[in-house]
Order: structure tokens, then C-alpha cells, then sequence
């Protein structure tokens, strides 16, 4: 009997109650984006509103892959940290890990340029849906003027500040 005598005490009580509400909140289902956001629809345009707004030029298609958005280069006493910011997406319907299998990177002299290692750090990843910024490291250790890039078979150069 000594032990029911816990439950006579107001903190116990306090605290089973709090836990119950925790436990009511996490288990309830995330609202998702789509859920949140009501859109209405457009209304409908006719034939001759639609011929109205064509233009003659034709509308630019977005072409898959990457392009340089910023380039930081740090100096260490063995070699130098090229850190790339890159903005693009995946050309096929999967996620692509920007991994050392996947961007290959080289200076201009051919030289290869290993990536940075970071041993907890997951790999970026580019969405096939939307463009994306990633953040890769790569270690340079030669001083060069530039480095090619190379995803899913297209090549960008790109220039190191001094």
C-alpha cells in the first residue's frame, strides 16, 4: 500500500498529464505543404486571350546541370580548400548525391582534384524537381588559375581567385 501513496501527490498527477499531451502531439500526422496552402485555380482564357500573350521568340528551356554560383579558395601550408557553391539539378527523375563518382573535377594543366574529406558529413544532393545549391570542397595541391567540372557528362570551367 505504501506504494500507491505516489499517486496522492499533485506533481504526479502534473506530470502524467504532461506527458499525455506530449505524447498526443507527436503522434499526430504532419500537415503537409500541399494540405496548407489553398490555391485557387485560374480562370480558364480563350483561344484569342492565349494568342494575345504568345511572344515570337521562343520560351528558353531550363538545360539539367550546374553552374558556379561563388568560389572561395583557402591557403594551408600543403595545399589550398576550393570551396564551389553550385546551383543546379539532376537530369534524370532520381536524387543525385554530388559525390566523387559523380563530379569529377580536373585543372586546366589535366591535373585530377580530389574532393575535400569530411568523414561525418552526409554528400549534397541535387533534386530532379527543383534547382538546388550545393556546398562542395575540393582539395587543390598545386596552385592552378582554373578548374573543370564535370556532371553527368556537361563541363563548366571555372576561374580561382587569387
Amino acid at each position: 500500500m505504501n506504494t500507491l501513496v505516489i499517486f496522492k501527490r499533485f506533481e504526479i498527477w502534473l506530470l502524467l498529464a504532461l506527458v499525455a499531451a506530449l505524447a498526443v502531439f507527436a503522434l499526430q500526422p504532419e500537415e503537409t505543404l500541399e494540405q496548407a496552402v489553398e490555391t485557387e485555380p485560374e480562370p480558364a482564357k480563350t483561344l484569342a486571350e492565349n494568342d494575345a500573350n504568345r511572344t515570337e521568340t521562343p520560351e528558353a528551356v531550363e538545360e539539367p546541370g550546374l553552374s558556379v554560383e561563388n568560389v572561395s579558395v583557402t591557403g594551408t601550408k600543403q595545399g589550398r580548400i576550393v570551396e564551389l557553391t553550385l546551383s543546379g539539378r539532376s537530369s534524370t527523375d532520381e536524387e543525385i548525391a554530388v559525390t566523387e563518382s559523380t563530379l569529377l573535377a580536373h585543372t586546366d594543366a589535366g591535373d585530377p582534384v580530389n574532393h575535400f574529406f569530411a568523414p561525418f558529413q552526409e554528400p549534397p544532393v541535387l533534386y530532379p524537381d527543383e534547382d538546388s545549391l550545393v556546398t562542395v570542397r575540393l582539395w587543390l595541391e598545386k596552385p592552378a588559375e582554373s578548374i573543370w567540372l564535370d556532371f553527368q557528362g556537361r563541363k563548366v570551367q571555372t576561374e580561382l581567385p587569387r
